[in-house]
């Protein structure tokens, strides 16, 4: 069912009682209200009657502007306030003592009155008193007794007074943009968390007190009473929903809200935790599928929002346009918690505002990214739009422009320690890695052997560099219940050193290694000529010289020789590998596609790849035939590619983001460039 909004109203008649001084009615009055709201026909405690015309609403609310008039800053010791064009975050920024806290106090100031009724009230008691103004000044033409004149010049200023006051809070509210209603009015929460949640032990009398107290204070209660009040609300919803009609006796009204109450506190803790608050068999609540208890299990942020959700709980706040007002909330959390604080609260408040008033340049690089409008720049009391170019407000937090470059070279650490770490592992020749359950590039190889493979007939594969086994013992995990990998699976093993791990495998898989295992390529060729469906290269490629290509490669090579000629050959390679190695003498280098169908002269069609972990993990599958077409310009054709792409992903980085991940793309790719340059120049 739709939801029915206020109807708006743009113009406003009303009669009303004339004030004690006068003896004539006051005639009709009518004002314009702009984009204000009217709910019903009669406002309780006046003596107006109104009419009403074009209907419309949007559910909005948020502050579009602010102006603060001098009179309203100055005793703050703020200069007057002109923000406009304010987005659905606005960040005020600068050094401490520049005045963002007592801006902020200000803006909370901003909405002058608790309802929406009361500002319908107000707006029509402020033409009550001018109209009673103009007609004191018209008596005051007239020829009086002094005694009557003093008394209409006083109830004139007295008058004048509350119109001055009237006046500043109605100005306030025509700030906020949006169509002011009784449901669409603004609801400006402070949110600056302070304590941790605890579970205080408190009497029936000492709880109660401390609920209701928290519908009056600022979210620094709600550290106590948080878990109380989501235990006061599942205890009513078990209790409403109790067969035990004796010890409970519950109205259907009570019953609708008790179950109303714990839908809302849910649907809050959804939409700023996103997961779902629920109750054991053991009427607990729980989050996450664990009872909240002490909130231990908890991270720090997540303490924070459960807070939030209690607080805008009890306060029967409307999340979803909320103005949130969050004072200095970095001297109160740890970075990375604050972070997820901020965007959990941003999300779930699609139609609202959020107001940070900050001096963390943590914080505002990270908001800045998110909205370059939203940041505001406080000096000496005086605050203005930093422009989408923040120098400002930097050069006030960090101080001299040495101290900006001091922060930048910092954070350019990880990059730089990235790239530095990835070329001092290059100096190192590989490590032998067995194997670890999960590991991708094994899945990818059983998945590629499950569609080689033909019914009744067995996959005769040799492992070449088998290392520690890794492949035949992740193959032997990854087959069903009930099947046995030597059922279809014909294993070989080679590599030049020997590794005890890969003969136990073989052996626990076999009962027996004898003629499984190779070290030369000698035995390779007299035992086992044309006789493999898949020869592989799991990580191996790039461990070989490229001068030692040919004797693998090539017509009348060890592969061509090996594989049957329905055979073929896969090489399996991470594309980015994550750690240097000093493989041989020049290095490593790691082919793809490219390079590959330069290699050995490919076509679309007898070329094919599988890739997982959005392309960093390949498998590159070769038909036998194909491997005739490798020769020693082929070879060099591919390394002087692989040398040309390694360059354009180095410019790339360059103009990139300094992180750590980038660090170790730019050491791989300057391995890359450098060895390919070294492996040119031998070749």
């Amino acid at each position: 069912m739709a939801r029915a909004y206020p109807k708006k109203v743009s113009k406003i008649k009303f009669f009303c009682k004339p004030p004690w001084h006068q003896s004539r009615p006051c005639p009709p009055l009518s004002f314009h209200l702009g984009s204000f709201f009217f709910l019903g026909t009669l406002v309780q405690g006046s003596s107006c009657f109104f009419g009403l015309d074009n209907l419309f609403a949007e559910k909005k609310m948020k502050l579009a502007q602010l102006n603060l008039s001098q009179e309203l800053t100055e005793p703050l010791g703020l200069q007057p306030v002109k923000m406009d064009r304010l987005g659905p975050l606005v960040v005020l920024a600068g050094e401490n003592g520049a005045g963002k806290s007592r801006l902020l106090g200000l803006v909370k100031k901003r909405k002058g009155f608790k309802s929406f009724s009361e500002f319908v009230t107000r707006q029509i008691q402020m033409e009550g008193l001018k109209n009673s103004v103009q007609q004191i000044q018209l008596q005051l033409k007239k020829g009086l007794s002094p005694t009557h004149r003093l008394q209409l010049e006083q109830n004139e200023k007295h008058q004048q007074r509350e119109m001055v006051q009237i006046q500043l809070l109605l100005e306030g509210m025509s700030d906020f943009a949006g169509e002011l209603s009784a449901e669409n009015w603004p609801q400006l929460i402070e949110f600056v968390p302070k304590k941790p949640i605890s579970s205080p032990s408190l009497s029936n009398d000492n709880r109660t007190i401390w609920l209701q107290r928290t519908i009056h204070q600022g979210i620094d209660s709600y550290a106590q009473t948080t878990l109380e009040i989501i235990r006061l609300a599942l205890q009513q919803r078990a209790s409403s929903t109790s067969e035990d009609k004796k010890t409970f006796q519950v109205t259907e009204a009570e019953k609708t809200q008790a179950e109303q109450n714990w839908e809302k506190l849910g649907a809050l803790v959804e939409s700023l935790l996103d997961t779902v608050l629920t109750a054991n068999k053991d009427q607990e609540a729980s989050l996450f599928g664990r009872p909240i208890g002490g909130a231990h299990e908890l991270s720090d942020g997540q303490k924070v929002l459960l807070q939030f959700c209690a607080a805008l709980y009890m306060q029967e706040v409307d999340l979803d346009q909320a103005i949130i007002l969050m004072d200095e909330p970095e001297n109160h959390l740890h970075p990375a918690a604050l972070l997820q604080v901020i965007d959990r609260v941003r999300a779930a408040i699609p139609n609202g505002q959020l107001w940070i008033a900050t001096h963390s340049v943590h914080i505002l690089a990270h908001l800045y990214q998110l909205d370059s409008n939203c940041l505001w720049f406080m000096d000496q009391g005086k605050v203005e739009w930093a422009g989408r170019i923040p120098e400002k407000v930097l050069g006030t937090l960090l101080g001299k422009p040495e101290e900006r470059e001091r922060l930048s070279d910092f954070l350019g650490l990880p990059a730089q320690l990235g790239s530095l770490s990835f070329a001092a592992e290059s100096l190192f020749p590989p490590e032998t890695v067995g194997y670890l359950p999960g590991d991708p590039q094994t899945q990818q190889i059983h998945e590629a052997l499950s569609q080689i493979r033909q019914e009744g007939q067995k996959v005769r594969l040799l492992d070449f560099g088998a290392g520690k086994g890794r492949l035949l013992a992740a193959l032997r995990d990854l087959s069903p219940e009930g099947e046995s990998l030597a059922d279809w699976l014909d294993y070989f093993a080679y590599d030049q050193k020997e590794e005890v791990e890969c003969k136990q495998e073989i052996v626990r898989l076999y009962g027996d290694g004898t003629n499984r295992y190779f070290q030369k390529y000698t035995d390779l060729k007299s035992r086992r000529e044309d006789t493999f469906d898949l020869v592989l290269m799991c990580n191996v490629l790039h461990e070989v010289e490229p001068k030692d290509w040919n004797n693998l490669l090539g017509d009348g090579s060890l592969f061509y020789t090996l594989l049957k000629d329905t055979g073929h050959l896969c090489i399996v390679e991470d594309q980015l590998l994550q750690r240097g190695e000093k493989a041989h003498q020049n290095g490593f280098l790691v082919l793809d596609q490219p390079q590959f169908r330069e290699l050995f002269s490919l076509t679309p069609e007898n070329y094919l790849e599988r890739s997982q972990k959005e392309g960093r993990l390949k498998a590159h599958f070769f038909p036998r035939s194909c491997l005739a077409n490798y020769s020693a310009e082929t070879r060099k054709q591919a390394i002087k590619l692989l040398k040309e792409s390694a360059l354009e992903e180095l410019k790339k980085l360059r103009i990139g983001t300094d992180d750590s991940q980038s660090g170790r793309l730019h050491g791989f790719w300057s391995q890359q460039f450098a060895n390919a340059s070294l492996a040119l120049e031998q070749l």
